[in-house]
């Protein structure tokens, strides 16, 4: 069947242009589609690795999709037990109740225009003996030990229990009923969902829809590291658990060899544009794109203030307190020894205007590491040890290493 240009779903094709797919089951055959993204409750607080799949949902959404979010709450009560080595411990009811909210208003905010469901209201009325004949009769459990989570477990004499093994099973019928409530064909999810994917795909095409998709998104990685709740300094949507300025400043602070790829997936700029940027200057480049998350995630507003926050107090030091200041390592900025070399940090941070100034404002005795004068531009910064930079009479920040 040959597929015409029009015939293919723009939205679909924009997401890939941008890198926002890792997987995808086969091509959408339609200019239009219904689409779901599946919300874990196992916190009170989206983080910024769902803002890959929500990028998602916002740019179909522009193209004439229909998006579903999908709060997982009967399915937190089971635990998901994808990558992972042990059971997840298991949340109070009331706890995950209360996170749904929480997330939910917080979604909200961000996708305004999407239906909100939550898979308690079916998988809490399913009869459990017309469950296994509709649902789980249409699974191989040959195929499901073959799940790379359950593989690695049974090669592994590691525990398995019947309660996480089920779980595949709920999340693709959680895209069986939204099929049939909604018309849904295609569901949204992490690099880490595509085996329960598979079998969501594969349980709706068992069931007699005549087409279903699925597409994953890749991990979002800052300087090569995966970034998320379970690692050592999340960023979180909430801004009582990530402050909006430490939010912008994260996004003002990446490596510069993220810069291209965030810019893509995070802004509405196109390819061409984003490189005329960078060359232009990258540190403007890498503000532009906190603008953009920052606007996104907590308003026009907020976005204007925190960032002449951190201009006042990065580019005309009118702050007298120590922020913290996240430094990552790559080729650029590390010497042979694999420490961070201080004019380079300087530029890349914004706290020069170009590596000329980084090695001016050091010869002119303007920079202190712990409480020292530092007049060598090419000082090497010990990651292992607890640093404090100074520049000028204002500027103090407290180095953490990524």
């Amino acid at each position: 069947m040959n597929i015409t240009e029009e015939k293919l779903n723009k939205g679909i094709e924009e997401i890939k242009e941008r890198g926002l797919v890792y997987q995808q089951t086969d091509d959408v055959r339609k200019s239009e589609i219904t689409f779901y993204m599946g919300v874990d409750l196992t916190a009170e607080s989206l983080h910024i690795g769902h803002l890959v799949p929500l990028k998602i949902v916002d740019i179909l959404s522009k193209h004439g999709n229909k998006p579903i979010i999908l709060l997982g709450e009967g399915t937190t009560m089971i635990g998901d037990p994808s990558m992972r080595n042990n059971e997840r411990p298991m949340l109070e009811k009331s706890s995950i109740k209360r996170n749904m909210e929480f997330i939910k208003n917080q979604i909200k905010k961000i996708s305004p225009n999407a239906i909100y469901v939550n898979n308690l209201d079916w998988i809490s009325k399913t009869n459990f003996i017309d469950f296994l004949r509709d649902v789980a009769s249409k699974f191989s459990v040959n195929q499901m030990v073959n799940l790379e989570t359950f593989k690695n477990r049974l090669n592994n004499n590691l525990p398995l229990s019947f309660l996480e093994f089920s779980y595949p099973l709920l999340q693709s019928f959680d895209f069986l009923e939204l099929y049939k409530k909604y018309d849904c064909e295609l569901q949204i999810g992490g690099s880490d969902q595509w085996g329960n994917i598979i079998n969501g795909v594969n349980l709706l095409k068992k069931s007699g829809a005549k087409s279903a998709y699925g597409i994953t998104t890749p991990l979002l990685l800052r300087g090569g590291k995966k970034m998320g709740k379970t690692t050592s300094n999340p960023i979180w949507l909430d801004k009582n658990l990530t402050s909006c300025f430490d939010f912008w400043q994260f996004w003002r602070s990446i490596p510069d060899s993220d810069v291209e790829s965030y810019m893509l997936k995070f802004t509405d700029l196109k390819k061409d544009q984003i490189l005329e940027k960078i060359r232009n200057n990258i540190n403007e480049a890498k503000k532009h794109l906190a603008d953009c998350v920052t606007c996104w995630v907590h308003g026009k507003e907020i976005s204007e203030e925190v960032r002449n926050k951190a201009e006042k107090i990065f580019e005309q030091g009118s702050e007298d307190a120590y922020l913290d200041l996240v430094c990552d390592f790559d080729g650029n900025n590390v010497s042979e020894n694999g420490e961070l070399l201080l004019y380079n940090l300087l530029f890349k941070k914004g706290l020069a205007k170009s590596l000329s100034d980084a090695k001016r404002k050091i010869s002119d005795k303007s920079v202190k590491i712990n409480g020292k004068v530092e007049m060598d531009y090419k000082y090497e910064i010990n990651p292992e040890q607890d640093s404090i930079l100074e520049i000028g009479k204002k500027l103090k920040f407290k180095l953490k290493f990524n």
